[in-house]
């Protein structure tokens, strides 16, 4: 299980150990290149400086701990000065005593400010390595919130396209069980019955599909057609025309992006007119755009604009809220026809297979279409 900001500790450890040893492997070729250059290299030296340099890397050990573990911020401040004094004293007693032991160096007789300017000396070490380690820490701690910060802004934005994913099945049931309580209290039982078990059939399908997975536009299509199955129980006046080209069949979109809207075309096209409704679903691929339109009969005689409510209102939202403003939806009211008309990105998906091109269905289609079409997609 990944550990929280909480139980994180900046730097960690890997990076701190790459950060110690390049910093005192470079303070090893700086004493090399000055010993080069007045002359006085010689194979005692550089033994000496590599010793030296791995006992500085040594004592930045528990000086990392210290910073790593000290976070709030007035301490840690006490505690970075507190470890580069206690890691200079030691560091310049160790320096000292390695060159009295292998050179026999004598300290001079002003001890104690030679003692003290040692010591200041590789405090300056001890205070870059500080901040070097610090920056590094804090560094690595920007980069995590701001990975953190991303993944949480991505899984709310999941959540809220479920959310509006999970509002069509709702709304759709509502419209079905009305339908099926109109046909019990005219006595049509059989045809009930017959639409019950469509609906189960259709539910079986959709609670199967990934509601952030997208689908191709062709699978969406077959959808519909079983919508159709179920609206035409009750109605015997309704088709559907599709003209859609082949790459636009193919093309990926957010799964029942097109239920809403097929359902706002029936039930007005069906209340504006003489009982007969078509509805057409046009869809290409234009500039690398998916265009889709869903347009359906309306009596002249009609006020108003239909269908703004849920449907359209849920469908825009899911829009705006998975392409921002690469996607769009216009609502066209004309005098005798009422079209939805849908922008999006462009996402070829495999290819599917159209024949023919432009294709009219009247009345029900068997589900099986529907269900071998799903099972495809799995």
């Amino acid at each position: 299980m990944p550990r929280t900001t909480a139980s994180r500790r900046f730097p960690t450890l890997a990076s701190a150990a790459v950060l110690t040893v390049a910093f005192w492997t470079a303070s090893f070729l700086l004493n090399e290149v000055g010993d080069l250059i007045d002359g006085s290299a010689r194979p005692l030296l550089l033994g000496l400086h590599a010793v030296a340099a791995t006992v500085g890397i040594l004592i930045c050990v528990p000086l990392h701990l210290l910073l790593r573990h000290v976070r709030r911020a007035p301490w840690r401040l006490i505690a970075a000065v507190a470890g580069i004094v206690v890691a200079a004293i030691l560091y310049r007693d160790f320096a000292l005593f390695l060159r009295r032991v292998a050179l026999n160096e004598v300290d001079p007789p002003w001890d104690w400010l030679w003692r003290l300017y040692i010591a200041v000396y590789w405090g300056i070490f001890f205070l870059a390595w500080t901040a070097l380690h610090l920056a590094l820490g804090y560094g690595q701690y920007g980069r995590f919130e701001s990975e953190r910060s991303r993944r949480l802004e991505a899984l709310a934005h999941d959540a809220q396209l479920r959310a509006l994913r999970y509002q069509i099945d709702p709304h759709f049931l509502f419209n079905t069980l009305n339908s099926m309580s109109a046909l019990v209290i005219t006595g049509r039982a059989a045809q009930a019955e017959r639409m019950i078990g469509r609906v189960a059939r259709y539910f079986e399908t959709t609670l199967a599909i990934d509601p952030l997975q997208d689908v191709p536009l062709e699978t969406e299509l077959v959808l519909q057609r079983a919508y159709l199955e179920i609206e035409a129980v009750r109605s015997d006046g309704l088709s559907i025309r599709e003209t859609v080209s082949a790459d636009a069949a193919a093309a990926l979109v957010p799964p029942l992006l097109l239920q809403p809207l097929v359902e706002n075309a029936i039930k007005h096209g069906r209340s504006s007119t003489d009982g007969k409704s078509v509805v057409t679903i046009a869809a290409e691929i234009c500039d690398r755009e998916l265009r889709l339109t869903i347009e359906n009969d309306k009596a002249p005689s009609a006020r108003g604009r239909p269908g703004t409510g849920t449907g359209l209102r849920n469908t825009r939202e899911r829009l705006e809220r998975r392409y921002g403003a690469a996607a769009s939806l216009r609502i066209v009211d004309g005098r005798s026809r009422f079209a939805v008309a849908l922008r999006l990105p462009y996402s070829p998906g495999p290819a599917v297979v159209r024949a023919p091109q432009v294709r009219t269905i009247a009345g029900p289609e068997p589900l099986d279409i529907l269900r071998s079409a799903a099972g495809s997609e799995g």
